[in-house]
């Protein structure tokens, strides 16, 4: 079965432009079925261990479309650039070239995509309406997935994330979240939240790493973050250094939060392109400006 869609924030063909008019008429003499997608309108799950994705539009999985047309992304760069990614993972045919669709704070979005194709993260969920976040957190209600976590899709030093222990304290965060934010392109995100046994933080520059460093904290919280008083202390665990290489950049640096499960399994938490580092400075000793001077010399062939 053929499926096109095309990228639109209008159900109506009647108010339509002439273009997607045309190519929706055009489509529907050529392929089995023609949907017309709204960005905003589409939910995630990033399920590890799961081969692809599942995307959910109007209340169907669309993860075996098999070809994506996208006129204009004004106002909905995020949420067409997880779609166009996200589609393109499961082996849907994007008309247009991958590299139009990278913007912006999607880029965190499009890591979290990343991670889900290694199969090195949490399961995530995204979603950027409340009529698609309420479905969504109801099935997974029903998959006894909670607790959850919500987390801010930018940065804040492990501030803002909420542990959402059942279905009634996630809808009211999500009411609270869409009506803060209404007719903005920006989803809510959530995680499975797992009880980790240990975390850690690696510093990683051009694909080597410096050190690891385990971060414990005196009262045990959501997140263990230097910003809240956790502490720094230097490890020897090159499975867990090995791990991070495999599986981040090689090139610049890159402050990578890795987490151990009760049965040994390592999950990538975050990967901050510009990491703080004087805790861990603090803790290996390590001199870091100092090593990123000389790796910048040697990039010039100065050294």
């Amino acid at each position: 079965m053929k499926t096109l869609g095309i990228c639109t924030k209008f159900q109506n063909f009647s108010i339509m432009n002439f273009e997607k008019q045309a190519l929706y008429t055009e489509a529907k003499e050529q392929f089995d079925e023609v949907l017309l997608i709204d960005t905003r309108s589409v939910s995630y799950q990033f399920i590890r261990g799961h081969q692809n994705p599942i995307i959910i539009y109007m209340k169907r999985n669309i993860s075996d479309l098999s070809i994506l047309h996208v006129r204009s992304t004004k106002n909905r760069e995020a949420s067409t650039a997880i779609l166009v990614h996200s589609l393109s993972l499961c082996g849907c045919k994007i008309f247009d070239p991958l590299e139009r669709f990278s913007i912006g704070y999607a880029s965190k979005l499009l890591t979290e995509l990343g991670r889900f194709k290694k199969g090195i993260g949490i399961d995530s969920f995204i979603a950027f309406n409340i009529e698609n976040t309420l479905e969504l957190l109801q099935n997974l209600e029903s998959l006894n997935a909670y607790p959850l976590i919500a987390k801010p899709i930018a940065g804040r030093l492990g501030f803002g994330i909420e542990r959402l222990s059942n279905y009634k304290k996630a809808k009211q965060f999500a009411e609270t979240f869409f009506s803060r934010i209404e007719n903005v392109d920006i989803p809510i995100f959530i995680q499975r939240f797992k009880d980790f046994r240990r975390e850690f933080r690696v510093l990683v520059i051009n694909g080597e790493s410096l050190a690891v460093v385990q971060k414990e904290h005196p009262t045990k919280g959501i997140t263990v973050n230097a910003a809240q008083g956790a502490v720094f202390k230097s490890v020897n665990r090159p499975d867990i250094a090995k791990f991070t290489i495999e599986n981040t950049s090689k090139e610049g640096i890159l402050g990578v939060d890795v987490a151990e499960d009760s049965g040994g399994e390592l999950y990538i938490i975050e990967a901050n392109r510009a990491p703080l580092w004087r805790n861990f400075e603090l803790a290996t000793g390590i001199n870091v400006a100092q090593y990123l001077i000389k790796q910048s010399l040697t990039r010039l062939s100065i050294l």
